[in-house]
């Protein structure tokens, strides 16, 4: 990708300055950013992302960067939460990350101007399906951690929380299961429920379903894994395009990527 990016010397009043990882992860969502109003397509969909906007995902941002993908998504919720420089839309298959005030910062007066007209016209990727799906799975654990006898219950928290689990656990039924197996393990061992309980029981769970069938994958697994992590091969597709020549591209694409 062709151009430069304006990087401004506040970055060095950062509270996360001194940690490179972080510097390198920043100017990385800088660089990757949509720089004008661009489709993409993946997963059999098409979608619209405005500029400052990017589509992708934890492991995709850790091949790129060499960064570890645990700490790219608690740097992730560091710049969402704590500096409040990002906002995220995350579903099982893909993330969006769109970067505050890019406007202000990356484009010129006219573009600036283009771009609040398009937002008029049409409001983004907020208004598709899964998104409301999202808000419908995090009622369902909010609805069930209520129900937890002795769970210190707070709405607002519970959100923030529930939020973290759908990033670690992006399966709704899987990830009610296991809260459910938590709740139990905890009645067993007569511990009190906490929201750090509950955040490192998924985690670890998780991570040893990941570890147990990860060499159970099959070839069609891969390659639909492969087209969600890596949707810069399909950037710019033809609507018009057949099944045929699409499928050419997938397997040709995913077959490069191994060689490397």
């Amino acid at each position: 990708m062709r151009g430069w990016i304006k990087l401004y010397r506040q970055l060095e009043e950062s509270s996360f300055f001194k940690d490179s990882e972080a510097v390198h992860l920043w100017i990385t969502l800088l660089l990757k950013a949509a720089r004008k109003k661009e489709k993409v397509f993946i997963n059999n969909q098409i979608i619209e992302l405005l500029p400052g906007q990017i589509l992708t995902g934890r492991k995709k941002l850790a091949k790129e960067t060499g960064i570890n993908d645990s700490k790219i998504f608690r740097l992730l919720k560091m710049f969402e939460k704590s500096e409040q420089q990002i906002e995220q839309q995350t579903n099982s298959r893909y993330s969006i990350i769109t970067i505050k005030n890019w406007t202000s910062y990356q484009q010129s007066k006219q573009q600036i101007e283009h771009i609040q007209e398009d937002k008029k016209e049409k409001k983004n990727i907020i208004n598709i399906p899964f998104f409301n799906k999202e808000e419908e799975n995090l009622k369902k654990i909010l609805s069930v951690l209520s129900k937890i006898d002795d769970y210190p219950f707070e709405e607002k928290k519970d959100t923030d929380l529930a939020k973290d689990l759908l990033l670690i656990q992006p399966d709704i039924d899987i990830l009610l299961e296991q809260i459910i197996e938590w709740k139990i393990a905890n009645r067993r061992n007569k511990k009190k429920p906490t929201q750090l309980g509950i955040l490192y029981w998924v985690r670890k769970v998780t991570k040893n379903a990941n570890k147990k069938n990860e060499g159970n994958i099959s070839p069609a697994k891969k390659v639909k894994s492969f087209s969600e992590e890596h949707p810069e091969y399909f950037e710019k597709f033809d609507e018009k395009v057949d099944l045929s020549t699409l499928r050419k591209r997938f397997i040709g694409a995913f077959n490069k990527e191994k060689e490397l």
